[in-house]
Parts: C-alpha cells; structure tokens; sequence
C-alpha cells in the first residue's frame, strides 16, 4: 500500500475531471465507428517523462447516441520495462474507476495523473481507459504508451 500513496496523491482530482465537457456536440470523425461511445484520443502531457516526473494523461470520448450515458472509467495503468514484470523501483497501480455522464451526442474530457518515481526504472508506462455500461459491458477501450527517458 505505500507505493500506491505517491499514485494516489497524484489522482485525488480526477473525480472532479471526470465529468468536463471537451467541447459541444460534433460529429464523430468518419475512421471512429461508434454504437454507444467512441474515444477520440488517448494522450499524455508530457509526451515524454522523466523519473521524478508527473504525467497526465487524457482521454476524450462521446456519446454517440441521443440518450444520456451514465458509464464507469476505469484508468488501468501498469510500467513496462525490458524484462517481465515490474520493473525495479516501480509501484504496482490499482485500477481507478471514475464515474461519467455523457450528454447527449457531446464529448467528455478525463484525466488521470501519475508520478513516475524518481527510482523507477521502467522504459514505459502503458495507459487504458475502458469506458463500461451500467451492466458491465465494455462501451469502447483505448491503449497507449508513454515513453519513459532518465534525465540526462
């Protein structure tokens, strides 16, 4: 559990993030295929990060019904090295699952922080925000990795 702490120090706002609209409703671009929500982006700021560093990263997705969407984000994230397993100097991260209501046709902004410890000596951090509905079922999933470089 105290590896985790420096994790959830980091994340304590997300909760509040959960529910900001991205922008008003527009039009999915023509490559997302969307039922009920289409995540538009996965992305990391910085793009790069540093041990002793905090990331963010950012989901956007939308609704692409005519109905409200009451879901669940669940952030899962994990850091990657050469070898299997965690690598030396890392935390093991528990999943975080956040709420968010969808209005109609809009798209919504999350964020998730995560501090890269100054011991850690992954080359990675992979990221997923998997959007379920209200019986389980995965709404739409998104991967991506954050480069991780030694200041030098």
């Amino acid at each position: 559990m105290r590896k985790f702490l420096g994790v959830t120090a980091v994340t304590a706002g997300v909760a509040a993030l959960a529910a900001i609209p991205a922008s008003p409703a527009l039009a999915a671009p023509a490559s997302v295929r969307c039922s009920q929500v289409a995540i538009r982006s996965l992305t990391f700021d910085p793009a790069v990060a540093n041990p002793g560093q905090t990331a963010t990263a950012t989901v956007v997705a939308r609704n692409c019904t005519g109905a409200t969407l009451q879901t669940t984000l669940q952030w899962t994230a994990r850091f990657v090295g050469a070898t299997a397993g965690i690598p030396a100097g890392c935390p093991a991260i528990d999943p975080l699952p956040v709420a968010v209501s969808f209005p109609p046709h809009r798209s919504v902004s999350s964020s998730f922080g995560i501090l890269v410890f100054p011991s850690c000596s992954a080359t990675a951090l992979q990221v997923t925000a998997r959007y379920t509905g209200s019986g389980g079922a995965v709404l739409a999933e998104r991967t991506a990795s954050l480069p991780i470089v030694p200041a030098g």
